[in-house]
């Protein structure tokens, strides 16, 4: 579940990256993905969020809400 691609990316980083409602991501997460995971360009999931698809503050209010830092 941990195993990162080319760009560092993990499976829970792409699931907050594509995923608009988080239902992904939030299994991956209540299945011991590492929501700290950082790619290879030291962002974290909601420098990623940020910067992928759907509803940008509900996706970071619930990625802090499961500990993930926002370094803004």
């Amino acid at each position: 579940m941990e195993e990162k691609d080319k760009s560092g990316m993990t499976p829970f980083l792409w699931a907050v990256k594509d995923n608009e409602t988080m239902e992904i991501a939030k299994l991956l997460r209540i299945y011991g993905a590492d929501v700290s995971a950082r790619n290879n360009l030291k962002e974290n999931a909601i420098k990623i969020a940020k910067d992928g698809n759907g509803n940008i503050d509900e996706k970071i209010k619930r990625l802090e809400s499961w500990g993930v830092e926002n370094e803004n």
